[in-house]
């Protein structure tokens, strides 16, 4: 029985390895740079773009929204849909998308041509937010999925930064269009690679392989504990709902004082605008290092002390910015806040503890997707309000508690690996 198990896991591994993994792996992380240059595509040009179609920061803010918002009403209905879909198709359908975007963008630079475009952005990015993940966890086995998913928001991190720093090189005058057609060479390259890599075999053989190495688990555990536990491949809803929460708590911490840092650096501590950009953009280098190796700290300390640190650490963070002086130690302070991207790393690893059956995965993958983007949106219009009604330190000091709300995750970050 053993020889048979062991001979078909062979077969599924030379039909799965058309491709090294290392190549599956690549390409996903392309298209995780490509959803952090949509995430983030207006936002480094916002003067120049609100110059151009002679809008005020609420129709600009409307614009912004957006991308995140498409994402925060489909992310859970496509999670269900995937397993039928194929991620082969989905994520060629989302190449396609991002090239519509880019192209409509570009050739009509109107406020309504630029709203459609950033909803065909929002598509794409549900998509590849959703695919990515899963086909990693079906490439990738638990240990090594806690890494290489690391990598995947460290490359989104790698997305934003090219956001900031390639598109105003874009601008000539108030050449806005630029700016959209720029994700269309990356978005090539992905689909021109895509297509051989990822045909419906490979990716048939990738999950074949996945269920075996699945199928092992369940026996191993079956023959140690003498009896399997009823439901052993069923999700794990309490616990999933309170990786979830955690999500939206660590987003809409991190989010809120993200999005209001320059103007905190500027109008309070008296910083010149664009010094201020440059000390905020030192967080997303700090985040995307945090990001990438985080999965091998857990694999070596544990999720549950790791996750816990960071959450203390974001909510410490909180408080420095109230209690730090100008200077050296307030832009470290500033920079640090790039550490809680490690927390929804942490987050994504529980995939395949939360959800054993490969086939619910999406749907695991897209609830927490969801807690994030209704985290991002949430941040910026209740942390404003609490800016405009308490101050910025009050506004600071009131989300220490908030952010050790993410704590709520702990039982879900403490299922055995």
């Amino acid at each position: 029985m053993r020889a048979a198990m062991q001979n078909k896991r062979n077969d599924l591994e030379k039909r799965a390895s058309l491709f090294p993994d290392g190549v599956y792996l690549g390409l996903l992380m392309l298209a995780y740079v490509i959803v952090g240059i949509n995430t983030y595509r207006l936002q480094p040009v916002l003067t120049t773009l609100m110059d151009y179609l002679s809008a005020d920061t609420s129709r600009i803010g409307f614009l912004m929204s957006l991308c995140t918002f498409v994402t925060l009403c489909l992310a859970i209905p496509f999670g269900v849909t995937l397993p039928r879909l194929w991620c082969r198709r989905a994520m060629i359908l989302a190449v396609f998308l991002e090239i519509a975007g880019s192209v409509i963008g570009f050739l009509f630079p109107t406020y309504g041509g630029i709203a459609v475009s950033q909803i065909l952005f929002g598509l794409t990015n549900t998509i590849a937010t959703v695919c990515a993940p899963y086909l990693l966890q079906m490439v990738y086995d638990k240990r090594e999925f806690s890494v290489t998913v690391g990598y995947l928001n460290a490359c989104q991190t790698v997305g934003m930064a090219a956001a900031f720093l390639i598109l105003p090189l874009f601008l000539a005058g108030n050449a806005v269009p630029q700016v959209w057609f720029f994700t269309v060479i990356p978005s090539g390259l992905l689909l021109l690679t895509w297509i051989p890599a990822m045909n419906r075999g490979a990716e048939l053989a990738l999950q074949q392989r996945a269920d075996a190495r699945q199928q092992e688990g369940v026996s191993a555990r079956e023959k140690g504990e003498g009896e399997g536990k009823k439901g052993a491949l069923s999700l794990k809803k309490t616990e999933t709902w309170l990786a979830a929460a955690s999500t939206f708590f660590i987003m809409f911490s991190a989010g809120a004082v993200l999005n209001f840092a320059s103007s905190f650096l500027t109008v309070v501590r008296g910083i010149p605008e664009g010094t201020a950009a440059r000390i905020v953009l030192s967080s997303a280098v700090v985040g995307m290092v945090c990001s990438a190796f985080v999965g091998i700290v857990c694999n070596r300390a544990g999720r549950r002390i790791v996750f816990i640190a960071i959450v203390i650490i974001l909510a410490l963070l909180r408080l420095l910015m109230v209690v730090t002086p100008t200077g050296v130690l307030l832009n470290l302070v500033i920079a640090l806040q790039g550490v809680p991207a490690a927390g929804i790393v942490v987050i994504n690893t529980l995939v395949p503890d939360l959800c054993p059956s490969i086939k619910q995965r999406p749907l695991v993958i897209s609830m927490i997707s969801t807690a994030s983007m209704a985290g991002m949106c949430l941040s910026s219009i209740v942390f404003g309000m609490m800016i405009r009604w308490w101050g910025y330190d009050r506004a600071f000091l009131v989300m220490v508690p908030v952010s050790l709300l993410a704590l709520v995750g702990v039982r879900s970050v403490a299922l055995d690996r």
